[in-house]
Parts: structure tokens; sequence; C-alpha cells
């Protein structure tokens, strides 16, 4: 990974020797007596304050976060925590980012620049691939319009010139090359860009600007995560376990995941009979259990309580921590979850923190006692610690799924687009082989769609299609795959599934576009769909020739007037 790293310049290096002469001059030397000495030796000291401050300054002109990873850093690989561990979490960050975008696209070339103030420039972070040059001159200037721009832009080679040649290692150019940018924003200032290279301007759609500018966002807030994340484990004594945790989690990690690990975590660092974690419900004024340990008599998962007037809920209607060894005396809240309920369980101790960012709380984490043993100040502070980290990995792994599902699925329909739905084919293949289970390609095309468009106009067509989606969905079950395959046209895998058993859904996918009534805007229409059969591995062993002989069997059916279903026939082989 290229990371910018910070040379000692002149600058720190006079700066360095200034503290340590005035250092000598105030503690060394024998320090004469007299008025003028010691207004003297106070002005010294100012001094040193002064150039303490100015020379950390220098090195914070950019995010301390990314000027503190260094190549050199290998502690995250070696176990230990610390520097290392925020340069492995930054480079799994821009991973995931270049993971969405070839969902977007596999023939983009993407990479990540951050300016670099000490070379007076862009230094590379990561690539997909080599087409990207190690470093750009601040005064490039497709970064200066880009960087000034607070949405994503379209540039083409033939209008940039020379700016172009200095980013890209290429040596010959046909001028429909162009590259899609959108900067990244850390602290409300400009620190990078996040740039995708294309061969031919129309291989972007319209809705790539969205998600790049999308992307821009995730990595910029990512990176304030980590920052703060890496604030919170600085104490290594205290926090290394908490590092441990978030080593082990990323944003692909489902909420559950990240509960999962909290509660293990919780077990090795705090003693507690009961720990509850709850998130706020859609309904503002209750609470939902997502995570329970221990003593699980009096409440369990998935039930809910009001958050007023409740113990577990005064964290996250106050935002403010509690603890106490004597929750009933010190707190007027009429039960722990419910009213009355304190009589009935005996909990005494409680240390309970808010899940927040200080000015938004989604939940709570509360560790209980039967003891009146209270929780100490310290434990406290590091549970308060583990709850903003909660908040922050949530909050990183929500953004990322926002921005991924809008990637890979098709954005009027809902379903799984071209591309995600072929990489998705792939694993149903593979699994299949794996456990000797047949599979089913379903190929379907609305019939006569065209009419819908011409008649009644492109709006009434996207509604057509979004509820044939709707239908279709309702004709499958979870475990199987569909997807929007292109125009009209939609797929599914139907898994575990032979030829005999896809005919009677087919057949019900047939009957069920044929009798719903499309009706918008006081606009009736009806639809009817072909749809074409091919088993794996029986007509076919590959995808390529799986969708042909399914296409093959759909256009049969058009042939004789759509509204139908046809298996694969051997013969048109």
């Amino acid at each position: 990974m290229r990371l910018p790293k910070f040379q000692i310049d002149s600058t720190r290096l006079w700066y360095n020797l200034l503290i340590v002469t005035l250092f000598v001059l105030l503690y060394i030397f024998p320090k004469p007596d007299g008025a003028i000495f010691s207004a003297a030796r106070i002005i010294i000291a100012l001094g040193v304050v002064f150039a303490l401050f100015y020379n950390n300054g220098i090195t914070k002109k950019i995010s301390p976060s990314i000027a503190s990873l260094d190549d050199n850093s290998t502690d995250s690989f070696n176990g230990n925590h610390g520097v290392g561990q925020s340069r492995y979490n930054y480079d799994k960050l821009l991973e995931n980012i270049f993971d969405i975008l070839q969902a977007m696209n596999s023939d983009f070339s993407s990479a990540v620049y951050m300016i670099d103030p000490m070379s007076n420039g862009y230094t590379l972070q990561k690539a997909t691939d080599d087409l990207f040059y190690d470093f750009v001159g601040m005064e490039n200037d497709l970064f200066k319009i880009l960087l000034s721009s607070p949405d994503s832009m379209l540039f083409q080679q033939k209008e940039m010139g020379d700016s172009w040649s200095n980013i890209l290692t290429l040596n010959e150019w046909l001028g429909s090359e162009c590259i899609l940018g959108t900067r990244i924003i850390f602290r409300n200032s400009t620190v990078g860009a996040l740039l995708i290279y294309s061969d031919h301007f129309n291989k972007f759609k319209e809705r790539d600007r969205d998600i790049i500018s999308s992307l821009g966002v995730f990595v910029s807030e990512g990176i304030e995560n980590l920052e703060r994340t890496e604030e919170l484990v600085s104490d290594r004594e205290n926090h290394a376990r908490i590092t441990d945790m978030l080593n082990r989690l990323n944003i692909e990690n489902s909420r559950n995941d990240i509960f999962e690990a909290v509660r293990t975590l919780c077990r090795s660092l705090f003693f507690y009979d009961k720990l509850t974690i709850s998130m706020r419900s859609t309904y503002h004024d209750t609470a939902k259990i997502v995570l329970v340990d221990g003593f699980t008599e009096d409440i369990t998962e998935k039930a809910e309580f009001k958050i007023s007037n409740s113990l577990h809920g005064r964290p996250v209607r106050t935002g403010k921590p509690i603890r106490t060894a004597y929750w009933d005396k010190d707190y007027d809240d009429t039960g722990r979850f419910i009213a009355g309920d304190g009589e009935q369980f005996n909990f005494m101790s409680v240390v309970g923190v808010p899940i927040g960012n200080g000015t938004a709380t989604q939940g709570a984490l509360v560790l209980e006692r039967l003891s009146s043993r209270s929780y100490s100040e310290s434990e406290q502070w590091l549970l308060e610690s583990l709850a903003q980290t909660i908040y922050a990995v949530m909050e990183w792994s929500d953004k990322y799924q926002i921005v991924y599902q809008h990637a890979t699925h098709d954005g009027l329909t809902e379903l799984l687009n071209h591309k995600s739905f072929l990489e998705r084919f792939e694993e149903e293949i593979s699994r299949s082989l794996r456990f000797q289970q047949d599979l089913v390609l379903l190929m379907m095309d609305l019939d006569k769609f065209k009419r819908i468009n011409d008649n009644h106009g492109h709006l009434y067509g996207d509604y057509v299609l979004y509820t044939v989606a709707l239908v279709l969905k309702s004709c499958i079950r979870n475990i199987d795959v569909i997807a929007r395959y292109g125009g009209e046209e939609f797929a599914i895998l139907l898994i575990n599934t032979d030829k005999r058993k896809a005919q009677a859904v087919a057949d019900r996918i047939v009957k069920s576009i044929a009798g719903h009534k499309f009706n918008k805007d006081n606009v009736d229409a009806r639809m009817t769909i072909s749809v074409g059969l091919a088993q794996f591995p029986e007509d076919a062993d590959r995808i390529k020739d799986m969708i042909a002989r399914a296409d093959a069997a759909m256009y049969r059916v058009k042939g004789k007037g759509g509204n139908g279903v046809l298996m694969h026939n051997p013969s048109e082989i």
C-alpha cells in the first residue's frame, strides 16, 4: 500500500534544536537570581511551549489518521496494536471501495489519491492496477477542478491534455477515454480524490455519478471512523481487546455479527450477571432488545420496552451513562424494563452507557449485577469506549450496505443487476457441484412490452416493470435468486430444483402475470410473459450454455404467441 510519509525537513530540524537549546537554558545551566533573569526564564518557557505546539502543528496539516499510517509499520500483521492496525483497517476500507466499483463494471480501473503537503502533490494510496502514477503534482488541472467541486465530475482525455498524461501511465490515447472522480473530505477540508478510469465514456451510466459521490462520502466517513476508533484504542494496556474485536470485524459484517463480537469481548472484560444491548425502535418511545447474555428470565432478545420511565431506557433518552450500586435508590425510574420488575428481579449494581455519537443516541449497553458490588469509574469509561466503537462500526457497516446495494441492484426493480446475477450464478454452480444438487435457470421476457411505453409512456412502463418484479418475487422462495437481466427481461435461479418442479413454478409465474391487473393513473393494462427453462447439469454445465439454451426455449414460446413455458429441447443444439 502506498501511503504518504513525513520527511524531516530543515524547518522541523531547526525547531527541534530550538526546543533542546531552550530546555538546557531553563533546567541545566545554573539559574541566576534577580527579576530580570526570572522574567527571562518565563519568556523562554513560553517559547518552549510555543515551539512544541508549532512543531507539532507542522505534521498535522492533513489528516493525522492518514499521515501516521506508514508502510514500515507491521504491528497489525504481527498481532500487535496501534499504528499498524490503523493502516490495516485503512487498507481494508479501500479494498471494500474497490470491490463495489468492480461490481459496477469489472472494466473500470480505480485509484485513491491523498494530498501530501510535504511533497506538494497527491500520493497514490491504492489502485486496482498499474495504470496510475504513484504521485501527481499539486498543479494538475484535473485535480484542481475536481477538488474544488462538491459533486462528482466526468473528465475526457481530449479535454485535459497534459493533466491526463500526468495521472495515467498509458502512452497512446484514442480520445474517448475518461475519468469519473469525486473528492474526499476530512474535517470539512478536501484531503484527496477517488478516481475511476474507463477507456470509453459510454461505459459510464448516469447512476455511476451518484454511486461514486456516495463512495466519496463513504471514504470520508470511513477515515473519520478510523480516527475515532484509533483514539478509543490508544491506551494499549486497557484497550487491546477492543482492538482485537475491531480486527475481527469489517464493514461487511452484519449487526448480529457485531453484537456477538461485543458479547465475547464483554465476557473477558467485565464481571456481570446480565448484559443487555438495546436499540431504539421505529417508534420513538420504545427500544428493542438485540442481545442478552447471562440472566434471561426477566426479558429476552427481540422483546421491546418503553424508553420512558425505565432504567435501561435512561441512557437512550438522556444520552448519558448511569452507574450505581443501588439503582432503585439513585434513580427514580419505575422499573428496569417495565414498572415493578425491580421488585421481582433483584438486580442492584448497574453500569449503562448510550450507543451513539454524542448528538444522536441509537441504543444502550448495560451491565447488571445481583450484588451491590459497584462498577468502577474505569469500567464505565471502558464501557463507554466500547459503546462508541460499536456505534462507529455499525454506522460504517450500514452506509456500506446502502452503497453496495446501490451498486449491485437494479435501481428501478431493486432486483440484482445483470453483473451481480452472473456472479451469483457462478457461486450457485459451485454450490450445486459441491452438494450434487440440481439447478434450474428461468429466462423470462415480457411479451410486446414496447406497446406499453408507446401507448402509455415510459413512467407507466417503469411502473409495470416494478410491479412485475414484485409478482415474480412472490412466486419464488427466499433461497432462489432473481434479477432484472436487462430491459424487460428477467432471470431466476431455482436452487436445488429440477425441471419438473421448476415447470410448476414457471406456470405459476405465467398465470400470475397474465392475471394481474396493472392500474396506475386510471390507466389499465394487461401483460403476459414468456419463460424458457434449462437445467444444470443435465442441459448444460456452463453458465454461457445454460443462458443460451433457456433463451432459445423462451424465444420458442414467443414464436408461438407468448404467455407460456417451454423447457430446453436437446434437438435445438
